[in-house]
């Protein structure tokens, strides 16, 4: 999956590394199932797994980042009077598509 890195802020270096990448594996757990695999973000690989859980028709994950990993410095702003934690949570909700051939 590719997506815009930044989803409106400049912490993730949104300029310079427009796009974070993952590419992973599903092995199914459960209702649900259980992803490994590596997320491309600021120009940095690491490893992220996460699970993913059924609620009706909808799959739902959360995990959290820590943008160090990927060498993204903490988010400073005021001449540091005001710092972002090195902590980003992130939550996901996704529904099949179903096309309907005529």
């Amino acid at each position: 999956a590719n997506r815009p890195a930044s989803w409106g802020c400049r912490c993730l270096r949104d300029r310079a590394c427009p796009t974070a990448s993952y590419t992973g594996t599903a092995v199914p757990v459960g209702d649900g199932y259980h992803v490994d695999g590596q997320l491309q973000l600021a120009g940095g690989t690491q490893p992220l797994a996460f699970d993913v859980r059924k609620d009706g028709a909808t799959y739902r994950a959360e995990f959290e980042l820590q943008p160090s990993r990927w060498g993204i410095a903490q988010y400073k702003a005021m001449f540091g009077a005001i710092k972002l934690k090195d902590l980003f949570k992130v939550e996901l909700a996704l529904s099949e598509l179903h096309s309907h051939a005529q």
